[in-house]
């Protein structure tokens, strides 16, 4: 394929890309910085507490979260220097022990353990990387790297590094803008800065307990389930629900009977709808990515769970996978849980 303008917004691989186009060898463009996150049985429910850790004196934090419908705990983040394999990032027991320690020191009533852990993920920062001058200095902690996005440009391409989860619409209104540019086109005033994002409710009726209410009626939904659609899709949930008129088949649960009643697994309220709709609508490859990153069912479910193989024909259905491959993206799902999750 050919362009008169390539954007390459490839966060930790920015360099590999780079490689990879052939272009001039250079100081590194990326700083990556590994962050892990715990997700824990919920601790308290009205408020986020952000602390200063007494080890090294980072900033971490502990919020109410919901995994899918079960209140839970999201406890994080870490900050330190990564030069692995960005396609396989994982919490490290170091890393597990130091927000666990943190967390039981400024919460001991709640008695926090090990066993209270019900998953780990981390991520990675594509910090940009700091001019060489200041590379080697004691003061260039990774805190101390800018959080701010830098765009750097060649012959044909525009780049970005940098930037943070929090920033990413404006970010991507400038690199829009900086492209049009440098195409040579004018463009009308942005609007994302008041546009609602996908799903987002517009009216009370699309939202809370009256959506949910409305699926229960209209689509014959149970209550927990309803509560999920409305919680994860907004106001897609509808058009989510709607699949279980065209097919009864969707209706049901993604992992029947799940668990004991204990735990973050048990009674899951996810219905097979949810992996039709991500299949058909939201450009799954692989079935981790739905477990991982179209929902977070792979934090609250064990990769081999009743009902995975029926989630894997279902994608196969749609995505016109055969059976081979339907048992590599179980194999692979596994895989992947296991080593990066829990």
């Amino acid at each position: 394929m050919r362009a008169r303008l390539l954007v390459l917004a490839a966060g930790p691989w920015t360099d590999e890309a780079c490689r990879r186009l052939g272009l001039p060898a250079g100081p590194p463009k990326v700083k990556a910085t590994k962050g892990i996150h715990l997700v824990t049985r919920r601790l308290f429910d009205s408020h986020a507490l952000l602390v200063p850790a007494r080890s090294d004196n980072r900033v971490f934090f502990v919020i109410p979260w919901s995994l899918e419908g079960k209140p839970a705990s999201l406890i994080g983040t870490t900050d330190t220097d990564f030069s692995g394999d960005p396609a396989h990032v994982r919490a490290e027991e170091d890393e597990i022990q130091y927000l666990l320690s943190e967390t039981a020191r400024i919460l001991p009533a709640e008695r926090l353990s090990r066993s209270d852990i019900w998953a780990t993920f981390a991520g990675l920062r594509p910090l940009s990387a700091p001019p060489l001058a200041t590379r080697d200095s004691r003061l260039a902690t990774n805190a101390a790297v800018s959080r701010e996005h830098t765009f750097w440009e060649e012959p044909g391409l525009l780049a970005v590094t940098g930037g943070k989860y929090t920033t990413y619409r404006s970010l991507c209104q400038s690199l829009v803008e900086r492209a049009a540019h440098r195409l040579g086109n004018i463009l009308t005033p942005s609007r994302s800065a008041s546009e609602p994002l996908p799903g987002a409710p517009r009216s009370d009726g699309e939202a809370g307990e009256a959506a949910a209410q409305h699926l229960v009626n209209h689509y014959g939904l149970s209550e927990a389930t309803a509560r999920l659609l409305v919680h994860h899709y907004g106001r897609q949930a509808r058009d989510v629900a709607a699949l279980c008129t065209e097919d009864p088949e969707l209706k049901k649960p993604i992992a029947p009977s799940a668990g004991s009643g204990q735990g973050p697994g048990s009674d899951c309220p996810a219905i097979l709808a949810m992996a039709a709709w991500a299949a058909r609508h939201e450009h799954v490859t692989h079935l981790e990515d739905f477990y991982l990153r179209r929902t977070q069912l792979g934090l609250t479910l064990p990769p081999d769970h009743r009902g995975v193989d029926r989630v894997a024909s279902l994608f196969g259905q749609i995505l016109w996978w055969d059976r081979d491959r339907e048992g590599e993206e179980l194999e692979r799902l596994r895989r992947v849980v296991a080593g990066e999750y829990r």
